[in-house]
């Protein structure tokens, strides 16, 4: 509804004012604009329904909650690993997406499975890091390609070649810092191609 504008800076009332747009009439256009708030007589429920939150953020997600369910997987990772290299732990596979990828049979020390996508083995690797997103590929000539990511846990590789590929077959190779799952020896997990 327009109303005569009255009483902005103390001018008087040629200018149609709408106050329907949560606006206050008694205050410039200015300060209205610097303190926009057009939910402000809306109830949570309303602000749901249009796509926002009481909290004032799409979904009550915030910017910290994004890094602290990050830290949250990189952690339950960490703790997989770990689980995954310990002599009397029965654990005898890794989740990827919704699916358990179990292990294969192995002569060495790596922990070897089958049946990952090059991007779950991608997507593994950044929740095992924390990152949000891959670094720069670098190629090793002769190798082939390798990711490093350097973590105040150590620096964690993926590649996409092994000094035992002659064993195992082509794979993506993560190397995994000590301290993650041995205390005193990096290890290394390998999804085949």
């Amino acid at each position: 509804m327009a109303v005569p504008n009255t009483s902005v800076n103390g001018a008087g009332g040629n200018e149609a004012w709408d106050a329907d747009d949560g606006s206050d009439p008694s205050k410039s256009r200015e300060e209205n604009a610097r303190k926009p708030n057009i939910g402000q007589d809306l109830t949570n429920e309303e602000k749901k329904e249009v796509g926002g939150s009481g909290s004032g953020t799409p979904g009550g997600w915030e910017p910290q909650d994004e890094e602290n369910a990050r830290n949250q997987l990189t952690s339950n990772r960490a703790n997989e690993i770990s689980e995954l290299f310990e002599y009397d732990n029965p654990r005898a596979g890794i989740q990827i997406g919704e699916r358990t990828l179990l292990e294969m049979p192995n002569k060495g020390n790596a922990k070897v499975f089958s049946g990952a996508s090059e991007v779950e083995v991608k997507q593994y690797f950044m929740e095992l890091t924390g990152s949000k997103n891959l670094p720069e590929v670098r190629n090793i000539p002769g190798k082939g390609n390798i990711y490093t990511i350097k973590t105040p846990q150590g620096t964690f590789n993926l590649r996409d070649f092994s000094a035992s590929s002659s064993e195992t077959g082509s794979a993506w190779t993560i190397d995994i810092p000590r301290g993650i799952a041995k205390p005193n020896a990096p290890v290394e997990i390998k999804f085949l191609k």
